[in-house]
């Protein structure tokens, strides 16, 4: 195994989190009010 191959797909792995993270975090923000109705609903039943 070569080191700086698996180096390359630690950062590649790193930005597609990264990525993943800033498009997923603004949308929990924004539907944070929408996801407690959710949560208030599946707390009811």
């Amino acid at each position: 195994m070569d080191i700086s191959v698996n180096l390359d797909y630690f950062w590649w792995l790193l930005a597609a989190l990264g990525v993943t993270a800033a498009v997923i975090f603004p949308l929990i923000f924004s539907n944070r009010k929408a996801l407690q109705k959710i949560g208030q609903r599946f707390l009811e039943d």
